[in-house]
């Protein structure tokens, strides 16, 4: 593409998401889909659909 510039090595976004990088409003990054913002704790996923991850 006209402009464009080639990348070499993926950036690093590590030291904006310290706990890890999650779908939000008002983060620091933002692309066409969506703003990411610094991750929390994920919810614990039910049993039954453990179990079923766990079988695959």
């Amino acid at each position: 593409m006209p402009g464009a510039t080639p990348v070499t090595t993926p950036p690093d976004y590590a030291a904006l998401f310290p706990q890890g990088m999650g779908v939000g409003e008002g983060g620091p990054l933002r692309d066409l889909r969506f703003a990411w913002q610094d991750g929390a704790a994920h919810p614990t996923p039910p049993a039954l659909f453990r179990t079923l991850a766990a079988s695959l």
